[in-house]
Formats: C-alpha cells, structure tokens, sequence
C-alpha cells in the first residue's frame, strides 16, 4: 500500500495506482479508496465504470460495499447535487447533471450482476427517463432482459438503440444478434443489408466476409425451427471457412522464410495446429453434430421433406450432407 500511495502521489492523474489496491484492501481501507475512485469515476462520466469494478464482486463484502457507496452518491445528487453529505450546501462545486445519469446506470448493472432483475428495471428505466438518447441505456437495458429471458423485449430495445444512431455498425450487429437469437432470421438479414455491399444479397456478402458470428448464430436459429437443411448449409459454410484459412497458409511459407519473420513464422505454424478449436469452428461444428444425430435418430418423414424441397438449395444441401454422413 505505501508503494502505491507513493506513486498516486508521484503520478496523481495516472489510473493504474489507484485501482490495483482495490483488488487486496479489505474493511474501512477498502471503503475509503473506493469512494474516492467512485466519486471521481461518476463526476467524469466513466461508462464502463462497472465493468472496471466487476472483478471486485467475487468478494461478496465488497460488492455490498460499492452497491451501499453508490445508492448513498444517488440520494445525495437527487437532494443536493453533491455525492456526499458533509460538503458544504453553500458551495459552489456541484456535481454534473450526468452524475447521477451514470450512478443510476451502475446500479442497474450492479443489481443485474446480482441477480435482482426488477431492481435492475427500476434503475435503468429512471436512467432513461433521465435521458432518453443515450444509446448505452438501452444496450443495458436490453441486456437486462437477455438475462431475466425475454428475449423479444431485448430486441425491442436494441431496435430502439439502433434507431437512435443507423451508422453504428456496432449497435448494428448486437441487434442482428439478439434478432437471431430470437429467431428472427429474415429481420437479421435486413438489419446486416444496411453495412454490407450493395446489389449483392447480405447472407451471399456475409459469407464472403467471413463472417462467422453471424454464420453460427443463423445456424442455431434454422436449428431452434427445424430447418435443418439450412443450419447444415451455414455450418458447411463456417467449415469452408477454416478450410480456406488451411490453404492460404501455404502462400506464407516461402514470403516467411524470404523475409525471415521467423517468430511469425512460428506463431502460424502453431496456430494451424490448433485452428480448430476455435469457438466459432467449435460451435458450427457441434450444431452439425446435434442436427446428424436428430436426423439419424428421427429421420425426416415425407411432409418434411416436401417442405425442405421448398427451400431447394438447402435440401440438396441436407440431401448431400446426409449422403457423406
């Protein structure tokens, strides 16, 4: 701590001295610095500030501490405009209107991580009301509702979200996911077509990409409906990919051993050894697995099949992976 307290003196404006004694104070010490980097934290408007405080909430004492700290800082800013009691009514030093905008959205998270989705609601609803267009709310409010399992009403906020700002290509994407995670596999492609090229279709210009979150995730949502010819489809496509990566691996050998990038060298050699364990690969690969052992156990009857053939590539895709099987 002395090493520490020297070097916050030496160096006052660095972040680093004051958050790493957080990770092994305890009782009244641990108190007193947290406020302080709370306090400071909420008077300039730090977003993440909770993820920052995260990795201190596996020590239930002091997730209780920074949750009693922060409702403290609300009371007082929604009284006086200060975040704490003891300063004087009279000065002229009051805390940004956004203070309490950003203590409202801790605690949201903070009681999210705890578990109490209502409080969470309560808190990020106020924070919204506070200040209806700030995107982050939203994000965090749809993620509350991804956590209690309302999946629809999650991206009924992303849609907001994403409303607020149609050039994020972020906010973009999380709400293409969320879409996909509720089975909206037609409304997904809509909202990716706004980013991707144009005259060529978003799931054909994805593919091309490489776009593999997109790829696995489409892959469970045709499973969830029990299109099975279309999930095999996107996790031949997830597996394409790997397989090119293999292939364009043999251009670098001889520019590698010309350049002597030799510890790059050494690093792809590795990597290939291990590309597929990859979570994307991982992931397409146990759909593929679940949809062959769900098609060798219950094999499609003739209604089915005379649906797939409806969807034409996707059956002769089924038809094809059923064969090698």
């Amino acid at each position: 701590m002395k090493i520490y307290k020297e070097l916050q003196e030496k160096f006052p404006r660095s972040q680093a001295p004051q958050r790493r004694p957080l990770d092994f104070a305890s009782g009244e010490l641990f108190k007193s610095l947290v406020g302080k980097y709370l306090q400071k934290a909420l008077h300039k408007g730090v977003p993440p500030l909770f993820v920052d405080m995260r990795p201190l909430y596996k020590d239930s004492e002091k997730a209780c501490i920074i949750g009693t700290l922060v409702l403290g800082y609300v009371d007082c800013l929604k009284g006086m405009m200060f975040l704490l009691k003891t300063v004087k009514i009279n000065s002229k030093e009051k805390e940004p209107a956004t203070a309490l905008l950003w203590a409202y959205y801790f605690l949201a998270q903070h009681f999210d991580y705890l578990g109490n989705t209502t409080k969470a609601l309560e808190y990020i609803n106020t924070a919204i009301d506070h200040t209806p267009t700030l995107i982050e709310l939203f994000l965090a409010k749809a993620r509350l509702y991804k956590h209690s399992g309302d999946i629809q009403e999650a991206v009924h906020c992303l849609d907001e979200a994403q409303a607020l700002d149609t050039a994020d290509r972020y906010i973009n994407s999380k709400c293409a996911k969320y879409m996909l995670r509720a089975n909206m596999v037609k409304e997904a492609e809509e909202m990716c077509s706004k980013f991707t090229r144009e005259g060529v279709s978003s799931m054909e210009n994805l593919n091309e990409m490489q776009c593999m979150w997109f790829q696995t995730e489409c892959a469970l949502a045709y499973q969830r409906l029990g299109k099975y010819g279309d999930a095999l489809k996107k996790c031949h496509e997830v597996d394409r990919h790997f397989s090119e990566i293999i292939e364009d691996q043999f251009d670098f050998h001889t520019y590698c051993m010309r350049k002597m990038t030799l510890r790059a060298y050494v690093g792809l050699l590795r990597l290939e050894d291990v590309l597929q364990s990859h979570p994307f690969y991982f992931k397409a690969a146990k759909v593929a697995i679940d949809v062959y052992l769900r098609l060798y156990d219950k094999p499609l009857t003739e209604n089915e099949i005379s649906e797939e053939i409806t969807t034409g590539k996707s059956f002769d895709m089924l038809k094809i992976s059923l064969y090698d099987s």
